[in-house]
């Protein structure tokens, strides 16, 4: 996730722009099935690389982008789907590419 929907969102509530409901509506439920489809297909297995998005934390109501910092295979996912995790806290294993 990018900055661009806060950005959006934020000249929406503005008034400056107007967005059709069905717009927003079909993106809300498009997010919904790619965090269940990630639930189905988890990382576990997957090859990542620097850089690349490997999960989103929520605060305030707003989602923030994890990137990986090294390569590798993901072995284990050490964080569970919508549990508290504090800073520095393992999330992801990865074994070297």
């Amino acid at each position: 996730m990018t900055v661009a929907p806060s950005i959006t969102l934020s000249l929406a509530a503005l008034s400056v722009v107007t967005l059709p409901s069905r717009l927003v509506e079909s993106t809300i439920a498009l997010s919904v099935v790619l965090a269940a489809l990630n639930n189905l297909w988890p990382l576990v297995g997957s090859v990542v690389n620097p850089g690349d998005v490997i999960g989103l934390i929520e605060a305030m109501k707003l989602f923030n982008e994890i990137r990986s910092t090294k390569s590798g295979r993901v072995r284990r996912i050490a964080a569970e789907n919508g549990q508290l995790v504090r800073a520095h806290q393992l999330l992801m294993e990865l074994d070297p590419a």
